[in-house]
Order: structure tokens, then sequence, then C-alpha cells
């Protein structure tokens, strides 16, 4: 798969590939894209043009994952991104699942056919990733921003500690759930049993979208885990070498 450069139009980009529409209105860039290259796109959206590019690449190709490059940008960059991801999942993502799902219920031709157990199902998952974001949101970001503080001189070590009492990244990360588990079991419970009596295109739909989803939570993973938690880690490491010098 062809790899962006910084000189190509956004619209030949988008046009490539269009599943990266939603990954550009995380950039805070959204139609209207005119000629402009992604460096002049970003020089006017006030973005790191090299960040911006790793992650639609990352996003467009899934073999391709520069990790040394991503691990170098600042904390800040990455969480900010991931925040906007998190907004993205919450105010859309969610909600058109549940406007989906409502319409494919209401589509039944069959009274006797059971909704109830992919309903369910899709309820459970909804809270598990809603959890999931909201301790990110909530517990994790806040940490990672204090972490970074530390090293931008605008929090002391000692504060940090007080703040986080034997606390390590590694705790937030054991709290969280396996969503991308239960997401491939949601499609798998519609593949398989939904009964009949439902409107087959508004099924379809719901399985793209899913599938999407899936997609674009696999890259965000991806990001959390191979970037943001290693990253953190090696800053952990070194703020408790300056604690114990001091």
């Amino acid at each position: 798969m062809t790899v962006f450069e910084k000189e190509m139009t956004l619209f030949s980009v988008v046009s490539a590939n269009n599943k990266l529409l939603p990954v550009l209105n995380r950039f805070g860039i959204y139609m209207g894209l005119g000629d402009a290259t992604i460096e002049q796109t970003c020089r006017d959206h006030g973005i790191n043009v090299s960040f911006f590019m790793e992650i639609i690449n990352t996003f467009s190709d899934e073999n391709y994952f520069p990790e040394n490059q991503l691990i170098e940008f600042d904390l800040s960059l990455i969480i900010q991104y991931l925040k906007q991801t998190h907004f993205y999942y919450f105010d859309f993502v969610l909600p058109d699942f549940e406007e989906q799902l409502e319409k494919i219920s209401e589509s039944n031709k069959n009274e006797s056919n059971d909704f109830s157990v992919l309903n369910l199902f899709y309820r459970k998952y909804k809270s598990e990733i809603t959890d999931h974001l909201s301790d990110e949101d909530k517990n994790v970001f806040p940490y990672v921003t204090d972490i970074q503080n530390v090293f931008n001189k605008n929090m002391s070590v000692q504060s940090f500690k007080s703040k986080y009492v034997n606390r390590s990244i590694g705790d937030f990360e054991k709290e969280h759930s396996d969503i991308e588990t239960k997401l491939n079991d949601l499609k798998n419970i519609i593949i398989k049993y939904l009964p009949s009596g439902y409107n087959p295109n508004l099924c379809n739909k719901f399985l793209y979208s899913l599938m999407r989803f899936e997609a674009d939570l696999k890259n965000h993973a991806r990001i959390e885990d191979k970037i943001l938690i290693p990253k953190v880690i090696e800053l952990e490491a070194k703020m408790d070498k300056i604690h114990e010098d001091q």
C-alpha cells in the first residue's frame, strides 16, 4: 500500500482511503480540503506534520507502524489525539450503533424472532467499553499528563509521588478489560445466530460498522500499548531515579 507523503494533497489521501475521514476530524480537519498539501494544511491548523503523517499512515496500512518514530513524540500530542478518538467513539460511534440496532429491531417481520440476546450482549459491551474509555479519560490520561509535567518542570517529583501514591501506569492497565475480544464476539453472534426476519441490508450495514470500528479500535490500542505505555514506563523509571537521588 502507498505510503502517504506530506507533499501530497489531503484530497488525494482521502480519495485513496476514505476511512481516514474520521481520523482527520480528530485533528480538527473537515470537508472543504481544496488542493492544499498535507504540509500546508497541518501548518494552517497548527498540527505537528510529522505526527500527523505517522498517524494517517498507521491507520491506512495495518503493516505500517513506526514504533521508533512515534515513541519520540511528546506525550501531550499522543494524549490529545487519544482524547479526540474517545470523543469520536462517545459522540458518534456508540450512538450510531444504538440507532442502527433500533432500526434492525423495528424491521422484524416475524414476531416470534427474539432480538433480546443480541441487544443484551450489545448493552453489556457498550457498558464495558464506556467504562474502559472513561477510566482512561479520568485516570490514565491525567496520570500521563502529570508525569509529562514533571519533566516539563511544571510539577515536582514529590508532588507527583504524593498525588499518585504507589501507582504506576501498569496499575491502570491491569484494570482494563479485553474490549476487542468482546467486539469480535458481538460480530460472531450477528453472523451465526441472528434470526431471519430482519432487514438484511440493515443487518449488513450494522456489521460493516462494527468491522470499521474494530479496525479503528485496533489501531487505537496499538498506539496505547506500543507507544504510550512504554514511553510512560520509561519516564517513570527516570523519575524514580531522580526521586532516589534527592
